[in-house]
């Protein structure tokens, strides 16, 4: 009995005593610069220039307003950015006075004080154009949610003979009233849930939006077809206290042609998204071609109608 009660006291202590202290190492224990633009053919530069934060502190996002942002176009110097604080709440950004071109590649570096030199590159594809667009309202999705529609969509696309990748989204317009010029003007979008399509490897990502390549269809014409849902209010009144309104009788397509790396953001993101809250999954790791940072450089082209 005494033997047993030593044993037992001496596990006692084992377990007990045996405590260190771990460091945690943390790959943001030194602050980066984290650069963020998607750019197409239609508008121009524009970068938000911030720095990483360690995950053991408060949460603060620092711009970085002091840095010098060069563009080049096919590696010849083409402008250095100004930056522009923003009027609301958003971050501020470095806009260039030009707008990217169609099948130029691009290259980006930023200097900035106590930071080793960022660089990154991306290029602008060709539109894809398409036609043949149809979105026809089928039905009521449901008898017990009557202001949930159901539509069907199909288009055809011209799809060019090397790998291509792509960002589908269908929305309608919601627009505001001017309070000088009575006018109404454009606000931002409602985006249609696609709910099932064709398209065999797309992933669902932001705005209900589908991501997917051209794998199963490489090169000529294919149709794209699937059905989307979307909330109508027969009213017009999409939220009276903003005094805003959503245009029912129109529905807007909306293809990005992505370049490999705006891709391959996009698929990181949204398989980090769908792997939110499940104990069981891999932590997603956010794709980036940025050096000496964080973030993602990289150009698309959209065609809309």
């Amino acid at each position: 009995m005494n033997v047993s009660k030593s044993v037992l006291g001496v596990l006692f202590i084992l377990c007990f005593s045996c405590e260190q202290e771990l460091v945690i190492e943390s790959p943001l224990s030194e602050n980066k610069p984290v650069l963020n633009s998607i750019f197409n053919s239609g508008e121009p530069f524009e970068v938000e220039l911030t720095t990483t934060f360690s995950p053991y502190k408060e949460i603060k996002v620092v711009e970085l307003k002091d840095a010098v942002v060069s563009i080049f176009e096919e590696d010849v110097f083409k402008e250095t950015l100004s930056y522009q604080t923003s009027t609301d709440a958003h971050l501020g950004k470095y806009v260039s006075n030009f707008t990217p071109s169609q099948g130029k590649n691009y290259r980006i570096k930023v200097t900035a004080p106590n930071y080793d030199e960022v660089t990154a590159k991306s290029g602008v594809p060709s539109i894809v154009h398409f036609d043949k667009a149809k979105i026809i309202q089928n039905s009521v999705w449901s008898i017990n949610n009557p202001d949930l529609l159901r539509y069907d969509f199909s288009f055809e696309i011209n799809d060019p003979l090397e790998e291509d990748y792509y960002y589908l989204t269908i929305s309608s317009p919601i627009k505001r009233q001017n309070q000088q010029t009575q006018e109404w003007e454009l606000y931002t979008h409602q985006y249609a849930e696609i709910l099932i399509s064709n398209l065999p490897d797309a992933k669902l990502y932001v705005n209900n939006g589908l991501i997917f390549t051209d794998q199963s269809f490489n090169g000529g014409k294919f149709q794209i077809k699937g059905t989307a849902t979307t909330y109508v209010d027969a009213r017009g009144a999409f939220d009276a206290t903003e005094g805003l309104v959503k245009d029912n009788s129109i529905m807007e397509v909306h293809l990005h042609h992505l370049s490999k790396e705006v891709y391959f953001f996009y698929i990181s993101h949204a398989t980090s998204l769908l792997n939110q809250g499940d104990f069981y999954s891999e932590p997603g790791i956010i794709y980036s071609n940025i050096t000496n940072g964080f973030g993602i450089f990289g150009g698309e082209a959209i065609e809309q109608q």
